[in-house]
């Protein structure tokens, strides 16, 4: 997978405070769902524990994040229940 990143979508998300790489892990390793307007949203946590909700476009081999955020605490503790601490995507 090839991730493409523009001068919007880093700025974006460092308003959030997520770092393209910590976008990128979850894309990668975390749980993956269908979003609204064909877009994707993966979470999960970073290998440094972080709980990031990123959300993204792919076309074909390219991932473009829209954008990314700390997962709330509510997120997190739905994501444990159903996930498991330290789930990771095969």
């Amino acid at each position: 997978m090839e991730f493409r990143w523009i001068e919007w979508n880093v700025q974006h998300i460092a308003q959030h405070g997520v770092e393209p790489e910590e976008a990128e892990e979850v894309v990668l390793t975390g749980v993956t769902m269908k979003g609204r307007e064909n877009a994707l949203i993966a979470t999960g946590p970073t290998s440094e524990g972080r709980f990031l909700f990123v959300v993204y476009k792919k076309d074909g081999n390219q991932v473009f994040v829209i954008t990314a955020r700390n997962m709330t605490e509510k997120e997190k503790r739905s994501w444990r229940k159903r996930y498991g601490k330290k789930k990771r995507r095969p």
